[in-house]
Formats: structure tokens, sequence, C-alpha cells
């Protein structure tokens, strides 16, 4: 039991750090600056989520989107070609993705990537 929950948080970090990382490479790619990152919590149902937020550089609309959507097109990319490995880890993976997916409006507050998007 322990090895699951130990993997689910393992699953988590792996997750943020893939999902920051795609919006910060592709920022890099734009600007040819990586982003600053600063630590938060968000909040769902009175659990704290960790998060990194940062600001998006000032440059046009269409890079800014592509920079906004980076973060969830790198994470749930990596969950549909590891999924097939048919590995316990990458199967949590992709449900700690999913979940994220669909918790991340109600928790991210003001630093929402899905406001670069419409």
């Amino acid at each position: 039991m322990f090895n699951i929950i130990f993997q689910f948080i393992i699953a988590g970090l792996f997750a943020m750090g893939v999902h920051e990382f795609g919006h910060s490479i592709v920022c890099w790619y734009y600007t040819g600056n990586f982003l600053k990152f600063r630590y938060d919590t968000g909040n769902l149902f009175n659990i704290p989520i960790p998060r990194f937020i940062w600001n998006m550089p000032k440059i046009e609309n269409y890079k800014q989107r592509h920079i906004a959507a980076a973060g969830f097109v790198l994470e749930i990319s990596i969950a549909c070609i590891t999924i097939f490995l048919h590995n316990i880890f990458w199967i949590i993976y992709a449900i700690v993705v999913t979940a994220h997916w669909f918790a991340y409006p109600y928790y991210c507050g003001e630093s929402n990537d899905f406001k670069w998007l419409l």
C-alpha cells in the first residue's frame, strides 16, 4: 500500500516538473529566456495544492497561447506515450495527469493557464 502512495507522490511531482518544463521550453524558444517560477498553493476542497506560477512575457498573443498550452501538451503527450509500457508507475502518472487536467480550473485561481487560450 505504501508503495502505491509513494508512486502517486512521485508521479505528481514528475507531472508538475514536466508541466512547468513545457511552459519554460516554449518560452525559451520564442524569447530566448526561461520562465522564472515562484511557489504558491492553490486550494481544492480546503486541501492545499502546491503549484509554481510565472508571469507571461509580453509577446504576440499566439505565442502566449503556445506557452500557456505547452504545459498540458507535454504532460499529456508523455502520459499517452508511456501508458503503453504497461508499468504501474506510468499508469499512475496517466491517472495523475488526468486528475490534474480536470481539477486545474478549480484550484488555480488568477494564475490560470487556460485564460491565455481563450
